[in-house]
């Protein structure tokens, strides 16, 4: 499926959820509890989902439903779709380690949460159409964390410890049942290397109009502050150094 035939499937599971959204980010433009990269905390993202389904207690079905609703959620307020261009993609994919990493340029996320086409690029052996990218924190964790949701015949949500790491080093200490399927150790490798790109490019990112990625604005709506969709996707286009 494309992302915004999800996005339109979480909206009709979870009809409350950009208002509850609203409600959570206008208590934090006062309190300042969490910092301004981090669209909303997993913690928000739970009571979300507890308050749709009318419980107190989230099964283990409900919970991977945060982790769905967290990245897709994010996402609907930009919508950004990136696509690479196709002979730096290549070299990107041929990269299977990442030997040394800035942590702190993750922080340059364009926006919120970022939607990543990946062709040719399996998980489980099954073609992975893309991925939807954000940072994580919560309340509770020592740590931010890197999250990720794969769009393939399922979804798939990892979410790895943000700090200083080589990632051979990280995938072998948080991960290493996925070394009993080599290629989704290098897909993963991959799919952080290119997040890490678009944090990182050289070159600016922008679509064919020459348009920026950018976070929208609040706006008053009913005497309220409100954060509203783009009316479509945005195809932003990563490009390579020219020589």
């Amino acid at each position: 499926m494309r992302p915004q035939d999800h996005l339109e499937s979480l909206a009709h599971q979870f009809p409350n959820a950009w208002s509850l959204v609203n409600k959570f980010r206008n208590i934090n433009y006062f309190k300042k509890e969490w910092p301004s990269w981090c669209f909303l905390p997993l913690r928000a993202w739970q009571g979300i989902v507890a308050q749709e389904y009318k419980t107190s207690t989230l099964n283990l079905e409900q919970i991977r439903q945060v982790s769905h609703l967290a990245a897709i959620g994010t996402w609907r307020y930009t919508q950004g779709i990136y696509r690479f261009d196709t002979d730096l993609y290549k070299m990107l994919i041929q990269r299977s380690i990442i030997e040394k990493v800035d942590e702190s340029k993750f922080y340059f996320l364009p926006e919120w949460a970022v939607y990543i086409e990946t062709p040719a690029l399996y998980w489980s052996n099954r073609l992975l159409l893309g991925f939807w990218f954000h940072l994580g924190w919560d309340y509770q964790k020592k740590y931010n964390e890197l999250c990720f949701l794969l769009n393939s015949d399922k979804f798939v949500s990892i979410s790895l410890p943000l700090n200083k790491w080589t990632t051979n080093e990280l995938f072998q200490n948080v991960y290493p049942n996925l070394y009993q399927n080599n290629s989704n150790t290098n897909t993963l490798i991959v799919m952080t290397y290119l997040a890490y790109y678009i944090c990182n490019s050289p070159i600016p990112i922008s679509n064919d109009f020459g348009n920026k990625p950018s976070l929208p604005l609040r706006k008053i709506y009913k005497n309220k502050f409100r954060l509203f969709p783009p009316n479509t996707t945005n195809i932003w286009n990563v490009i390579r150094k020219s020589t």
